[in-house]
């Protein structure tokens, strides 16, 4: 194998939407941008804890996420060639299939209920734009763009 690609379907995330919303939708930037955020937060954790001798495969691991209409996704993919053998000294299970899903796991825990949280806001959102003759989610999409993704992300890695 050359390199790693570790997908996570968040569905869970996607159930959540159905049941507020009552059929997939897309996620807003802001529901997008608490994904990115806690993704981003999760690839420094695994970066600062990656061992280190020449760098290559701690500064290969790279991330995207989708906040599409059934298909909430983070994916974190590492194309060194030897990434699926890295381990601490003293310890033979490599880092792939241990340290990182662990970490993974965790952000995902720590992300879910602010997710949701927004999540629950939108539609709330969604509803009181229904509620005045309004366009419902696309009003929602175009007002909710103030959340400024920089701070986000600070704010996650602040804890």
């Amino acid at each position: 194998m050359a390199g790693v690609y570790m997908p996570y379907h968040l569905q869970s995330v996607e159930r959540l939407v159905v049941a507020a919303h009552g059929s997939p939708r897309e996620l807003t930037l802001a529901e997008r941008n608490i994904l990115y955020a806690y993704a981003q937060a999760a690839m420094t954790e695994i970066e600062e804890g990656w061992p280190v001798d020449t760098s290559t495969s701690r500064d290969g691991w790279s991330f995207t996420v989708s906040g599409r209409a059934g298909y909430v996704t983070w994916e974190f993919e590492n194309l060194v060639d030897y990434v699926e053998w890295v381990h601490v000294a003293g310890d033979d299970e490599p880092l792939v299939e241990g340290y990182v899903p662990e970490v993974v796991d965790a952000w995902l825990d720590r992300m879910r209920p602010v997710l949701g949280a927004e999540i629950l806001a939108t539609e709330a959102a969604i509803a009181a734009s229904k509620a005045t003759g309004g366009r419902g989610l696309l009003d929602v999409l175009q007002a909710r763009l103030s959340v400024k993704l920089g701070d986000l992300v600070e704010s996650v890695l602040r804890g």
